[in-house]
């Protein structure tokens, strides 16, 4: 198998400056309504990214990675931002699966009982079947803006038209 990977020292896509495109990050920080651009600093090297500083929580974290990639013709970003408080306050993996199931079975627009969570460091991982597009966002939702939800990594499944759930 041949892997493709870009020299060390090329240049993004389409000719813009790192310079350039750490100044479309930095706009699209500000713009992203989750974010307060200025506690969060830009670096570009050949295209990658890299996120320092400080914010709140981890909606803010993965809000920032998300707002770069974002960005025509950033290839890459590194994420180094930390989160006030993360290790001080963090619930334990076992009192936020029991959060993440009220979560679910709370959510009317959900089915709670359809829908399986693991926790590990704090990264939900959902799996199982649900009957739409719409309640796959909605269970990435529901369950990210728990307090000590690192990341949602969504497994569940939509049905192909006609497949029952």
């Amino acid at each position: 198998m041949t892997h493709s990977r870009l020299p060390a020292t090329a240049a993004p896509a389409a000719g813009k400056t790192d310079d350039d495109l750490r100044e479309d990050v930095v706009c699209q920080l500000a713009w992203d309504e989750r974010l307060n651009g200025a506690q969060i600093g830009v670096q570009v090297a050949h295209g990658v990214v890299t996120l320092g500083g400080v914010v709140d929580g981890w909606i803010q974290y993965n809000a920032a990675a998300e707002s770069a990639h974002r960005v025509p013709e950033v290839i890459d970003v590194a994420n180094e931002i930390q989160v006030r408080g993360a290790a001080v306050d963090a619930p334990a993996d076992t009192d936020l699966a029991v959060a993440v199931r009220r979560a679910l079975e709370w959510d009317a627009r959900l089915p709670g009982r359809g829908i399986h969570s693991t926790v590990s460091g704090g990264v939900v991982t959902l799996e199982g079947s649900i009957a739409s597009l719409a309640q796959r966002s909605e269970a990435t939702r529901a369950v990210a803006r728990l307090h000590g939800v690192r990341r949602v990594v969504n497994r569940l499944q939509v049905p192909v038209e006609g497949e029952q759930p």
